[in-house]
């Protein structure tokens, strides 16, 4: 079976704002590289146990980057190139073991992929990219989890996101409505020095993308 890779021109590209940006992981990376001119075992010892959280965040990462690159149009092949994997299939189950039971087999992710997309150019641009939209503030939200987690709000709001991620159309745009307005109560209550930039970013993409995609917009 072929996949056919979705036409770049069919969706913008995603902004490297999409990518997870911890700046604990850039600490803890600092700690790992010291830890390799200590003096001592237990220095050896306290590198070795922050290499678990640095190798999830890196996992968290590639997924994201994968999803843009998706996301922006970039075929399963460029993606294995990038990652320099041998085939395109291999860059598939690369992105189905990261983004773990939700994803679903290889077979069943392509078709439903595709069926999706068909559906979706259908109904035209505007819900194209604002499914766009959808999947990129879904990804900042989770990049941000230390932010978000903390504001049941806007956990509320990433959850709605990943549910409009691959909902039908219809659905679609009634769950990023919730999910913006989830969103925009949670950004407006906090100061402007709270909101992490890229979430803000986010947010206003999501706005004019449902704005756009609105019956009779």
């Amino acid at each position: 079976m072929t996949n056919a890779e979705p036409s770049p021109s069919a969706r913008p590209p995603s902004s490297s704002r999409d990518v997870p940006s911890d700046p604990s992981a850039l600490g803890d990376h600092r700690a790992v590289l010291a830890a390799l001119t200590g003096t001592t075992t237990a220095d050896a010892l306290a590198g070795l146990g922050l290499l678990r959280g640095l190798r999830n965040h890196l996992d968290e990462v590639e997924r994201s980057l994968i999803e843009a690159a998706r996301d922006g149009g970039a075929s399963w092949s460029a993606v294995a190139e990038a990652l320099s994997l041998a085939s395109r299939q291999a860059a598939e189950q690369r992105w189905l073991r990261l983004a773990g039971p939700v994803a679903g087999d290889v077979r069943r992710h392509r078709v439903n992929r595709q069926r999706q997309q068909r559906i979706d150019r259908d109904y035209g641009e505007p819900v194209v990219t604002l499914r766009v939209a959808v999947r990129a503030a879904e990804r900042v939200l989770r990049a941000n989890h230390e932010w978000t987690s903390c504001r049941p709000v806007g956990e509320l709001a990433r959850a709605t996101l990943a549910a409009a991620g691959d909902a039908p159309p219809g659905g679609l745009y009634d769950l990023a409505r919730s999910a913006l307005a989830d969103l925009a109560e949670v950004v407006n209550a906090a100061s402007g020095f709270d909101v992490p930039a890229p979430i803000r970013v986010a947010t206003d993409r999501l706005r004019v993308a449902i704005e756009t995609a609105a019956p009779g917009g």
